[in-house]
């Protein structure tokens, strides 16, 4: 924000400053920044007509869905993993298969 933008004071409960610094801090935003994209994010629902309340639970259905791709993605790396060891156990089970049947066929009867 420029230094020529208009400065505008606000007095507010010290409970809803709190809550707000705390929400700036979970956003790795300023206080000052965090007022601003509360404010912004309510005229662009107001205009769009999509409630900001709406925005936020898309937001965390969004964000739960991120954490349940990111929980299925380790899980086809272990199952990747584990599939990739199964295959290498059954190539040296089948040569050792390999190497038993030469082995017998190579014997003579006595």
């Amino acid at each position: 924000m420029a230094r020529t933008d208009p400065v505008f004071n606000l007095r507010m409960p010290l409970d809803m400053k709190d809550e707000l610094a705390e929400r700036a801090k979970r956003n790795g935003r300023s206080l000052n920044a965090e007022i601003l994209q509360i404010l912004e994010d309510s005229i662009a629902a107001e205009k769009t007509g999509f409630p900001a309340g709406d925005a936020r639970e898309l937001r965390r259905v969004i964000q739960m869905q991120n954490e349940l791709i990111d929980g299925q993605k380790e899980m086809v790396s272990k199952l990747a993993e584990t599939f990739s060891l199964a295959i290498s156990k059954i190539s040296n089970l089948s040569e050792q298969e390999r190497e038993i049947e030469k082995a017998t066929e190579n014997k003579k009867p006595t």
